[in-house]
């Protein structure tokens, strides 16, 4: 009688480990990993936002703050910034009579809503949406208007989705012999030195764009699912 309790007990003991070993397993955290190679960079010297004659450029210096805006808001990746210079376009457009402005302003709001759509930017999505639809620009614009609806639509489905579960970590790897400046959904999270790693933790889950850039290189744009939980490991090589 002895025995036979002593084998169920080391038997009871047995599945109970297996059981912990499987538990453990299914709740640890996923990772990945994924190596990328860079392609050349290739440089294009920015043209003046506005097509003004530089008699009158040199009247409204405010032109020159616009322009130090966008560049600003498109290097740091901020949907606000672009946004408002959409706006205050309209404003020297009165002032300067330049006939090129509805073409520089949908193509610079074509940039923010793009932008608000990467960073999951329902706020960001929603002040475009007004400005797709005001009347000015609306007529020349159904499919804009339609497609960042729809982008709004999805973006706050998916932040109701994600919110309530496990944020996400992103691990950058500089694997080169030089510094990298490494983004996630276009902002700017750091520059690593040669070696160097780097993490960017407490993401919300869901769709990331990632993008690396040195002075003659860039890794990506590379768009990755990192779910809930999850650690992605993004490997840069020369």
């Amino acid at each position: 009688m002895k025995t036979s309790l002593s084998k169920f007990a080391v038997i009871s003991l047995l599945c109970l480990s297996l059981g912990l070993g499987a538990l453990s397993q299914t709740t640890a955290e996923a990772t990945w990993t994924l190596d990328e190679t860079p392609e050349k960079r290739v440089h294009v010297q920015p043209k003046p936002l506005l097509d003004v004659p530089k008699p009158l450029r040199d009247l409204l210096p405010f032109l020159d703050d616009l322009e130090k805006s966008v560049a600003f808001g498109r290097e740091k990746g901020d949907v606000n910034t672009l946004l408002q210079a959409v706006k205050d376009l309209a404003r020297a457009g009165k002032i300067t009579g330049v006939k090129n402005i509805p073409v520089v302003s949908d193509n610079l709001l074509e940039d923010a809503t793009e932008l608000a759509w990467q960073k999951r930017d329902s706020e960001g999505l929603r002040e475009a949406l007004i400005l797709w639809s005001s009347p000015e620009r609306a007529g020349r614009n159904p499919g804009k208007i339609r497609e960042t609806s729809e982008r709004l639509e999805q973006v706050e489905k998916e932040k109701r989705e994600m919110l309530g579960k496990k944020r996400c970590s992103i691990v950058f790897h500089n694997r080169t012999e030089g510094p990298v400046t490494v983004y996630v959904n276009q902002s700017p999270v750091g520059t690593l030195s040669a070696g160097e790693r780097h993490v960017v933790g407490e993401l919300l889950a869901g769709r990331q764009y990632l993008n690396a850039l040195d002075e003659n290189l860039q890794w990506g744009p590379r768009q990755v699912y990192v779910g809930p939980g999850e650690v992605f490991n993004w490997r840069l090589f020369d």
